[in-house]
């Protein structure tokens, strides 16, 4: 899985990072359509299991948002 050679900590803002890290790789993009290319490409690297992981932290983070009456929840995730 292309993932794990990022070192992602747990949380779905972390695992946001592995995408963007697959998408640019030390890269600059002339146009629109190379950057949408380039987030295709690395999308499809992206395991299911990742991806469906990803999704449910993400809900976790919301839910604590709730909970917090819109405040921060940072220090919950650490």
């Amino acid at each position: 899985m292309a993932t794990k050679q990022f070192g992602l900590k747990s949380g779905g803002l972390c695992r946001l990072g592995a995408l963007q890290q697959l998408v640019y790789k030390h890269r600059r993009f002339v146009s629109v359509a190379a950057l949408k290319q380039a987030v295709i490409n690395a999308w499809q690297q992206l395991s299911q299991a990742f991806i469906d992981k990803s999704i449910n932290e993400w809900f976790r983070h919301l839910e604590c948002v709730v909970q917090q009456n819109g405040g921060h929840i940072k220090h919950l995730f650490q």
